[in-house]
């Protein structure tokens, strides 16, 4: 039975015996052997055979399939992975839109231009100060923020439709 699924994984992933070898360092005629029942794998290349397939060791040995539950464990965490990508992407817009809009707003411009005064400002203008530090965040901090939270939503949907193949 391990015969037939080291064949048949193997052929699903697309690697001819040459190329399985190659990574298990073991030669074609080995495979060959494997995939024939002439001879069995050692424990060490069922473990690299079940992380190249992609499989677990119950498929690998005995070709059954894995229980419901944990079919139901990864539904559930592809579900959550689109759920987080899609909260992500949309708090990352919203964090765009305000950026846009503190941008354009009256106030950004009046005082935006005031931030070379910083050294002419009197000691105890700290609402002046605040303000710098408000347009501070605005200019530099905001922008950062909104390209982690697009690259979580970008990397999480990404691993959501890798694992939907």
């Amino acid at each position: 039975m391990l015969s037939e699924q080291i064949s048949k994984f193997r052929k699903m992933s697309g690697l001819s015996q040459e190329e399985l070898g190659s990574v298990l360092a073991v030669s074609r005629q080995t495979i060959s052997k494997w995939e024939s029942g002439q001879s069995s794998p050692d424990v060490d290349s069922i473990k690299k055979m079940k992380d190249i397939f992609e499989v677990n060791y119950d498929e690998l040995l005995d070709g059954s399939s894995p229980s419901p539950s944990i079919h139901i464990q990864n539904l559930r965490k592809e579900k959550y992975t689109f759920i987080f990508a899609t909260a992500m992407m949309i708090q990352a817009t919203v964090l765009l839109l305000t950026y846009l809009l503190l941008r354009t707003s009256n106030w950004y411009v009046a005082y935006s231009f005031q931030q070379n005064m910083l050294t002419q400002a009197p000691a105890n203008s700290t609402w002046f100060i605040s303000k710098l530090n408000l347009l501070s965040f605005i200019d530099y901090g905001l922008p950062f923020i909104i390209a982690i939270f697009y690259s979580l939503s970008l990397f999480a949907y990404i691993k959501y439709f890798l694992n939907k193949r």
